[in-house]
């Protein structure tokens, strides 16, 4: 059986450790599709708090790990839920944590066709 939705790569989306502070700081622009997986490797050498919405800490990301959000990888329609459109993901270092010097924050997007 073959099923018309197909899934794309979206282009990734990058901030080296040297962005990286106390401050949150965007990793990458805004989501122009809605994702069906994400991927978020923290390569650095300490760890991050993930943002969506650019003030609440929403997610903390150990240093050397990534997270992984199977929103509806497995669905063949497009029913589901999303992340919508024009979010932009954001990471700072937990207060009391030294900024990373080594490493970068990767975003893997895969969405629907």
């Amino acid at each position: 059986m073959d099923y018309s939705n197909r899934l794309r790569f979206d282009t990734i989306r990058t901030l080296a450790f040297g962005g990286i502070s106390g401050v949150f700081a965007a990793v990458g622009g805004a989501l122009t599709v809605k994702p069906r997986l994400i991927k978020i490797q923290n390569v650095t050498n300490q760890p991050v708090e993930l943002t969506s919405d650019g003030t609440n800490v929403q997610d903390y990301i150990p240093a050397n790990s990534f997270t992984l959000y199977d929103l509806t990888a497995n669905k063949v329609t497009i029913n589901g839920a999303f992340i919508s459109e024009g979010v932009i993901f954001s990471v700072r270092r937990p207060v009391g944590v030294a900024n990373p010097t080594s490493g970068a924050i990767y975003i893997t997007i895969i969405y629907g066709e």
